[in-house]
């Protein structure tokens, strides 16, 4: 691990610890989805802090580390009030 990684875990870490003491901070992390063609979601990712796309491909990073990769995907929409990310499978042109 790079010591910029580690001070990322031990920021993450001191946050969630002083949420769960004192009740005051709450985390807006996202859900997921992934819509068909018939505008149906499907829930793919949960507790998800980072959203990045590279070499065409998003990605998503939940508070785990785990990381999942979306080729021939695009963002549709970002809804933070509701903390949801919506991504569409992109058409062939």
């Amino acid at each position: 691990m790079t010591l910029q990684t580690i001070e990322k875990v031990k920021t993450y870490a001191s946050l969630l610890l002083y949420t769960a003491l004192s009740g005051e901070i709450r985390m807006c992390l996202l859900k997921v989805y992934l819509e068909s063609e018939e505008s149906e979601r499907k829930l793919v990712a949960r507790d998800v802090s980072l959203v990045s796309k590279e070499d065409g491909k998003v990605i998503v990073r939940d508070l785990d580390f785990n990381t999942l990769s979306f080729e021939n995907t695009e963002i549709r929409f970002v809804d933070a009030l509701n903390s949801m990310l919506v991504l569409a499978r992109r058409k062939d042109k």
